[in-house]
Parts: structure tokens; sequence; C-alpha cells
């Protein structure tokens, strides 16, 4: 099984996907958190889903430290119409 098979198969499942942050060192935990926020504003719906599922500490590095480029697109992906906090 691939990986966007598996992918596909959790997203089934509900089988909550979180990313593994590795590193010793805060600096390399929030670079690849920015990281995942940057693919997620860039259309990557795998690492959109996982930024989704994140804590909201982990939500607020990526935000702090992400480039205003990928902020904005975050922001109209979830600012789009029909889309809120509460799922309406």
């Amino acid at each position: 099984m691939n990986s966007r098979e598996k992918f596909i198969e959790a997203l089934r499942s509900r089988v909550p996907i979180t990313p593994r942050l590795e590193g010793p060192s805060e600096y390399q935990r929030n670079k690849q958190l920015v990281n995942i926020a940057r693919l997620a504003a860039h259309g990557s719906m795998h690492h959109l889903h996982i930024l989704c599922r994140m804590s909201e500490a982990n939500k607020r590095t990526a935000w702090a430290f992400s480039t205003a480029d990928a902020k904005e697109r975050l922001k109209h992906m979830f600012n789009a119409p029909g889309v809120n906090k509460h799922g309406k």
C-alpha cells in the first residue's frame, strides 16, 4: 500500500493523522510546523488535513513563523464563503 492509499484509508477510518515532529531543538520542530503550513497553503490536501488536526499551540507556532504569502493563502482558505469555525 503506497502513502496515498494509506492516507485515503486513514481518512475513511477517521484515524487521526498527526506528524511526528523530530529533532532535539525547538528550532527544528518549529521549522517542521512551518513547512507543514507552507505545503498546506500551496494546495497539499495531506498537509492541510494535518494542519487542521494540530493542537492550537502548534497552529499558533506555525502561524507565527510562516511567511506573509503562506498566511495570506491560508487566510483565504479558511475565510472562504461557507467555511467558518463552527462547520456551518
